[in-house]
Formats: C-alpha cells, sequence, structure tokens
C-alpha cells in the first residue's frame, strides 16, 4: 500500500539515489561513462562519500533527517556547480571532496524516513524502483552517444529534481520518528545481525570483486559484455520485486543472489581459454549484483523498522559501507589496474568457498515472513509464530495497550484517563503504533485488524 503523503520520499530515494550510482560512484565508473566526475575522481569520491556517511550514522538522530536533508541538498548543488565551473585543480579536487561529504549527508537523511516511516511495500517501491532506473540510465547513456557537457547538465536536472522533494518534507514526519518513551523494544537477535554479515560481504565481493572483474573482462571480451551487464542489472531489480513480493522469504533471496555471483565466478574462472564465457559472466554478475542491493537496502529499512533501532542502522552503515564497501572498492581497483596469472583459478576457488559458506550461514537466518515476506506482520529474529496480532508489528507493551483501547472506540483523552498518563503521551503513542503498523488514521488501524476486532 503506497500513501500519497510518503511520496516526497520515495521520489527522492529513486531520484536521488540513482544519481549517485549513476554519476558519481566507482560501481559504475569506466573509462567510458560519462560524467561531470572523472573515473579517478569518482573513485575519490565514493570513498569519502561511504565514510561521511558512517560519520553522518553517529550523530545523527532520526528527527532531525527533514533538516539535514535541506542543509545537505543546497551543500550537494554548490559544490557540484563549484566542481562544474573551476578550473584550477587544487580548489576542484576540494570541491568534489566537499561534494562527497554534502552526498553523505543527504544519504543519510533520506535513509531515516525510509527505515522509520515508509511501510514495506513502499521500500520495495524505493529500491526496485530506484536500481531499474540506475540501470536504464546507464543503458542509455551507452546506445545514446551523448557528450560530456550534455550529460553533465543532464546529471544536473536529475540531481535538480531529485533534491526537489525535500521541500515538501514535513517537520511533522520529523517529529513523529522520536523514539517512544517505552523502553520496551523488539530484540534484533543473532539472525538480524547475520543477515548484516552476509549484506558487508555481498558489498566486498559483488559491487568490489565482480566490478574488477568486469572492468577486466570489457577489455579482453567481446563488445557486448558490459551492455549484457546492464539489462541483466535491470532484469536482478524486476526479478527482486517479484519474489519479495510474491515468492519465499528473504534468506532465500540471499541463496539465489549468491548463487548467481557464484555462478557469475566460475563462468569467469573459465573464460581464460574461453572467451565467450564471459556473456555469462556478465549476466550473471548483473543479476546478482543487483539482486544484491536491493535486498542489502530492503533488509536494513524491514530490521530497523521492526526494532524500532537506530542502532541497527548505524552498525549497517558501518559494516556496508566502511568494512565492504571501501575494501571492495580498493580490492576492484586492484584487480581492474594489475595483471594476476592466477585471476581465473583464484576466482574459481572463492566461488566455490562462497557457496559452502552461505549453505553453512542459510540454515541460521531468520525467515521473515515465510512465504509472505513483504507483510508486516513478522517477528526480526525468530522463527515463532506470533502469539497475538499485535506482536509482529514490534509495539511496546504500552503502544499495545493504547492499541487495544483505539480499537474497543474509546478517544484519546478517555485513553489518556484509563491509562493515567498525559494526553500528549498518548498521542506519541498513537503516532509510533500508526508509524509501525502502516497506517495513517484509526479507521485504517481498524481495517487492518478487522479479524482481531470479529474474534
Amino acid at each position: 500500500m503506497l500513501r500519497r503523503q510518503n511520496i516526497p520520499y520515495l521520489v527522492i530515494w529513486i531520484l536521488y539515489y540513482a544519481w549517485v550510482i549513476v554519476f558519481s560512484t566507482w560501481w559504475t565508473a569506466t573509462p567510458d561513462a560519462l560524467s561531470p566526475f572523472d573515473a579517478q575522481t569518482r573513485a575519490l569520491i565514493h570513498e569519502v562519500n561511504l565514510l561521511s556517511s558512517a560519520g553522518f550514522v553517529l550523530i545523527v538522530r532520526r528527527e532531525w533527517f527533514v533538516r539535514m536533508a535541506r542543509i545537505g541538498s543546497v551543500l550537494v548543488i554548490v559544490t557540484l556547480l563549484a566542481f562544474i565551473v573551476i578550473r584550477q585543480p587544487t580548489a576542484r579536487l576540494a570541491a568534489a571532496v566537499l561534494c562527497a561529504v554534502s552526498i553523505g549527508c543527504v544519504n543519510i537523511a533520506i535513509l531515516m524516513p525510509f527505515t522509520f516511516r515508509l511501510n514495506d511495500d513502499e521500500r520495495l517501491c524505493a529500491v526496485g524502483g530506484s536500481n531499474v532506473l540506475i540501470y536504464l540510465l546507464l543503458l542509455l547513456q551507452n546506445v545514446a552517444g551523448l557528450n560530456a557537457e550534455t550529460t553533465t547538465a543532464a546529471s544536473c536536472v536529475l540531481l535538480l529534481a531529485a533534491l526537489a522533494a525535500v521541500l515538501f518534507f514535513r517537520k511533522s514526519d520529523a517529529a513523529a520518528l522520536r523514539p517512544s518513551a517505552d523502553a520496551a523494544k523488539p530484540h534484533v537477535g543473532k539472525g538480524g545481525y547475520l543477515m548484516l554479515a552476509l549484506s558487508c560481504v555481498f558489498a566486498f565481493l559483488g559491487k568490489g570483486v565482480a566490478k574488477g572483474l568486469l572492468d577486466t573482462a570489457a577489455t579482453v571480451g567481446t563488445a557486448s559484455v558490459p551492455g549484457l551487464f546492464l539489462a541483466a542489472s535491470a532484469l536482478g531489480a524486476l526479478l527482486f520485486c517479484v519474489l519479495v513480493k510474491h515468492a519465499a522469504a528473504l534468506p532465500n533471496i540471499w541463496n539465489i543472489t549468491f548463487g548467481f555471483l557464484a555462478a557469475a565466478f566460475v563462468f569467469y574462472a573459465f573464460s581464460e581459454r574461453t572467451p565467450t564465457l564471459l556473456i555469462g559472466f556478465a549476466c550473471f554478475a548483473g543479476l546478482g549484483n543487483t539482486m544484491g542491493m536491493c535486498n542489502m537496502y530492503y533488509l536494513v529499512g524491514v530490521i530497523g523498522n521492526r526494532s524500532d533501532s537506530l542502532r541497527y542502522v548505524r552498525l549497517s552503515i558501518l559494516l556496508i559501507g566502511v568494512c565492504g564497501g571501501i575494501s571492495g572498492v580498493i580490492m576492484g581497483n586492484i584487480i581492474a589496474s594489475q595483471s594476476f596469472p592466477g585471476l581465473t583459478v583464484a576466482v574459481g576457488v572463492i566461488a566455490a568457498l562462497l557457496v559452502l559458506a552461505f549453505l553453512a550461514a542459510s540454515p541460521a537466518l531468520p525467515r521473515y515472513g515465510e512465504g509472505r515476506p513483504h507483510a508486516r506482520a513478522t517477528k526480526v529474529d525468530t522463527e515463532e509464530k506470533p502469539v497475538s496480532p499485535f506482536e509482529g508489528y514490534g509495539l511496546s507493551k504500552r503502544e499495545t495497550e493504547v492499541c487495544e483501547l483505539l480499537l474497543q472506540g474509546y478517544t484519546m483523552k478517555q485513553i489518556a484517563g484509563l491509562l493515567s498518563i498525559a494526553y500528549p503521551t498518548v498521542n506519541t503513542y498513537c503516532t509510533s503504533l500508526y508509524r509501525k503498523t502502516g497506517v495513517n488514521s484509526r479507521t485504517e488501524l481498524m481495517l487492518l485488524f478487522r479479524e482481531h476486532l470479529q474474534g
């Protein structure tokens, strides 16, 4: 269910995330890729972006996201224009670094509503839509034959369209993200942290090692290798959305993701003798890369929202961005720039170890809504079935009491009297439980729990 008041948060995630990936990251930087930044500068911006995101997430509060997004947006635009206009190398480098820091600020600002305000359907739309747009833009770059000036102008237009969404961010939404005064919260267990570890491994292997191998393959393989990778990547985003909406639990998507990457590495391992196998590598690497990216961000939002835990979100950015992302960029650059005689053998060994490691870890993963993973009524880190209709939403004890009374028809003033708490406190609980259950009114709440009311 997509909600009209959350459209600005969806728009900025889809457009801004696409701009960041297509025009400013090392992941899509190739010698032929047109962008305001050259490939070397993009590698620097990418690493500074990841570091600044990690820094901002350590100090930010979730209710600060509106102010952060607006300030960060202005700084991104100003520093990007400065980089384009300035010609002195040192000043351009400084502008690029400041732009990367500003990008990190906006990254964390839009992550707050993505995690703590959007519901699962909206998150799915955000991650799926942004990744489809990314690879459509990259495909368009390959076939349109645009020059550098036109590409720079187009990237600026996309950035302005994305950041215009911050004008529609509401301070009331930010206030609603303040954590509940009730300290009782769902627990993020070992299954949730194991999911995070898999995301970190994926960031290193899928976005780092596989990208380095792709750059190498593009120089020795057929001309169709980059295009096939992009087409398969766009297909991977669509496949992820279909699986989340209609298929089995999210660990099974990790199964498919790592299976695709393992197949890609196997194809690469045998491509030294048969270069046409690089076509298979490109296809499987594209599918695995995009499915992994979608799953990674979707899980951060799902688990962070279920547990109402900013701590989990912070740990996610540190592990995925710094440990997995930066180390992946470094390793990918080494692979792409150096000649290793035993590289094909090494990736074959990596593929085998990857499959074995995942098979060993898979039984410990939480199921996240077996059969219907996008459903909100799911525990964070256990396979136990909910014992009440409210348990899977991560409501605190007091929020559950307020919810029960709302469903019974009591007004907020009456609830304040019955529970002997202040009216503003009841209002805070209502706002929090509406956010966690993904509704906006008492009517929607009653529709959500109509079976409970009938029982």
